[in-house]
Formats: C-alpha cells, structure tokens, sequence
C-alpha cells in the first residue's frame, strides 16, 4: 500500500485540519510552495492557495474544508496592479 503525502502549511490556524489525519509524511511548506510541491508529484494532498487551484482545473478539490473566517481578517492582503 502506498502511502499518501499531504502537504500543509505551517501556521497555527491549519492544525484543526491536520491533526486527525494518521500519514506517514506530513510536510509544512509556504503556501507559495505547496502548488509546486503538488504539480511535482512531491506531494498528493494539499492545503492549496485559491490561485494554484486556478492554475490547475484538472486537479480536485475537498468541499468543507479550507482555512477561512465568518468576517473580515487583518492577516491577508490582496494586491492588484492599478
């Protein structure tokens, strides 16, 4: 049987999503590399940033989960060319 590589981010707000699941490697990497870790084939399951997931239509997606909040956030900042 092989074993599933998951890939996480390192922050503290993830670990409601990961600390159930029983892998044998778990990875914590910026979310700027989880997209590549995944196109690589270094991992199998990852807590993705929306932008890679629209890089990548073939790939996936978990409905339910994600890291998110029922109001506004002061830690993320969307930047947009003029």
């Amino acid at each position: 049987m092989n074993r599933i590589k998951i890939g996480t981010v390192p922050y503290f707000n993830q670990r409601l999503l990961t600390s159930g699941i029983r892998a044998d490697w778990l990875t914590h990497a910026a979310p700027s590399l989880l997209g590549m870790l995944l196109a690589d084939g270094d991992i199998d399951v990852a807590l993705l940033p929306v932008r890679d997931l629209a890089a990548h239509p073939e790939w996936v997606t978990v409905g339910g989960l994600g890291i998110c909040s029922p109001g506004p956030v002061d830690s993320v900042l969307v930047v947009a060319p003029p």
